[in-house]
Formats: structure tokens, C-alpha cells, sequence
């Protein structure tokens, strides 16, 4: 399998979490070795949420979007509010998902 790097409207590199995200690409330069080792999604967004009550919202942010050390992945079309506001495609790049702001460090 080959990735790619997301990139937003202007051509730059997106990253959520200070971690690239990657998305699956013909041509794409990077292997899925590229991500490392995987992490348990569902433990990451507890120690990354600035209150525990919404990690239920958070979780179906990141429905598509699989964590590992050095990266993310995203998947799948279940929810694409987040991949497409990061990307700015289309409006969506004016308007941040609300379950975003639940998370600590979210650049």
C-alpha cells in the first residue's frame, strides 16, 4: 500500500496532534512502514481529551482515522467532517468540527 501525505488548500502538510496524517495514494512516496507500530485508538483519545465526558464525540470524529507513532491514517468515509476540514476542501475548510475543540493540542 502507498501514502500520501494530506495537504491542505495551499499545498502544505496537515498534522493533527502534532502527528502527519496519511491517506492512501497510487503514487503515494510513503509505505505503510512509514507509520510504525499501531496504537489503541480508544486509549490515545482518553489521554487526549481535555474532559473525559466527551471522548464518545471524539471517537466518532475519528471514526476513519486509525493512530500510530508516527502518524495517522485515514480510511474510510464514515465521517469526513475533520479529513475535509483539514484538508479545506471545499467550505468545510472554514468551519472546525465542534468535537475538535475537545481535544488537548490539536494543531
Amino acid at each position: 500500500m502507498s501514502l500520501r501525505r494530506a495537504k491542505n488548500g495551499t499545498g502544505g502538510e496537515i498534522t493533527l496532534c502534532n502527528k502527519y496524517v496519511y491517506h492512501k495514494w497510487d503514487t503515494g512516496q510513503y509505505s505503510e512502514q512509514t507509520l510504525g507500530r499501531g496504537i489503541n485508538k480508544k486509549e490515545w483519545i482518553f489521554e487526549h481529551v481535555k474532559d473525559a465526558e466527551h471522548t464518545r464525540l471524539v471517537n466518532i470524529l475519528l471514526a476513519d482515522w486509525s493512530v500510530y507513532e508516527n502518524g495517522w491514517l485515514v480510511d474510510g468515509d464514515s465521517n469526513q467532517n475533520l479529513f475535509y476540514y483539514k484538508c479545506q476542501i471545499g467550505n468545510c475548510g472554514q468551519y472546525a468540527p465542534e468535537a475538535l475543540e475537545y481535544l488537548k493540542n490539536m494543531k
